[in-house]
């Protein structure tokens, strides 16, 4: 298998060089990518609009979008009265049905789910903590982790960001957060754990752990401890990798979103700071260009990618809807780019087009 940096070397030498995108300014106000020098060669010099459409939840099927919002609607409840109420059964319950769909035919389109756009902007908080449990099971069944650990992932995950709900005022700010701000946010890994410990009966004990913990770094440069390496529980080392790609993949108060391949570019920028063994899971479960993305080939053919390769990550299976002037054509048509090397994708668009 080829690696990270070779892949994207790859991908490189198919497009002209363009303008290299603006570094991140400030991550999801509580995950505080540190700053890193650039260099020309740091980058991959291409030029991708903003990527995931918004509509592809109108093509999932009725089940699994109607199961995604009653998770998510429990997901916000159980975040603005988590101190009030035990609901670690609740999340149980939840996660079990995740579980459910990942391990069935239908795994793809919750996936799918988990990277379309936030239909409540004002919520992002709430299908932040969503998406995030849901890519970290599905990046633990990658693991081969048994259903015990999936179930305390999945909790953890769940409930990660739950300490972050007494700073709703600063997270939902417009601006770059000074270093007072910040320093506030940081200790929300202390209050989601304080908040679990309050179940601690019901809860295994990593769960907690997790929580106080994905926000270390593999390089000591997190918090709230300052953590290093093996210091940091795998669970947290899964959960801290998503929430940043989960966050980077959807706009934000201060910012507006990155497209997949610019995530994990941003990603591979600070490879320093998390497991590299995750970061290569990821990649191949979720891929440079996930299921739902609506993609411009170098033929000019527009279309959806509807399968991945995960050995073969730049080269996944796009349905064409619209040929190269721009018509919709009376039946899409399937290209599996691995078969078709001299077929490549050119771009993401912005938004969906059919």
């Amino acid at each position: 298998m080829l690696r990270l940096s070779e892949i994207l070397k790859k991908y490189k030498g198919l497009l002209k060089k363009t303008p290299v995108p603006e570094e991140i300014e400030q991550e999801e106000n509580e995950t505080a990518l540190p700053e890193k020098p650039s260099s020309e060669s740091d980058h991959i010099p291409i030029k991708i609009s903003p990527a995931i459409c918004k509509s592809f939840s109108k093509i999932e099927s009725n089940e699994i979008f109607s199961l995604y919002e009653e998770i998510l609607a429990r997901v916000k409840h159980i975040y603005l009265r988590g101190q009030e109420e035990c609901f670690v059964p609740w999340i149980k319950e939840l996660i079990e049905k995740i579980l459910q769909v990942l391990f069935s035919p239908n795994k793809e389109a919750l996936l799918r789910l988990s990277v379309k756009d936030y239909d409540k902007e004002e919520d992002y908080l709430y299908a932040h903590a969503l998406n995030v449990c849901i890519m970290s099971l599905e990046i633990g069944r990658s693991l081969g982790y048994e259903r015990e650990q999936l179930l305390e992932l999945g909790i953890a995950a769940f409930v990660h960001d739950i300490g972050i709900v007494k700073y709703l005022d600063i997270i939902n700010k417009n601006y770059i957060l000074g270093k007072e701000e910040m320093d506030k946010i940081k200790n929300h890994p202390n209050l989601g754990s304080q908040i679990l410990t309050r179940f601690s009966k019901d809860l295994n004990v990593s769960i907690i752990e997790a929580v106080r913990q994905e926000h270390e770094r593999i390089d000591g440069s997190g918090y709230p401890l300052g953590l290093k390496g093996e210091q940091i529980s795998e669970y947290a080392r899964i959960i801290g990798l998503l929430d940043v790609y989960e966050a980077l993949l959807h706009k934000r108060p201060h910012r507006q979103k990155y497209t997949p391949l610019e995530a994990i570019q941003k990603i591979l920028e600070l490879k320093e700071t998390f497991d590299n063994k995750l970061i290569k899971v990821l990649m191949e479960r979720m891929g440079i260009f996930p299921i739902g993305v609506a993609v411009r080939l170098n033929t000019k053919e527009i279309g959806t990618v509807i399968k991945e390769n995960p050995q073969l990550p730049l080269r996944p299976v796009v349905e064409v809807v619209l040929d190269s002037t721009g018509k919709r054509l009376t039946q899409p048509k399937q290209i599996d780019l691995s078969q078709k090397p001299e077929v490549y994708i050119e771009e993401c668009l912005k938004e969906c087009l059919f």
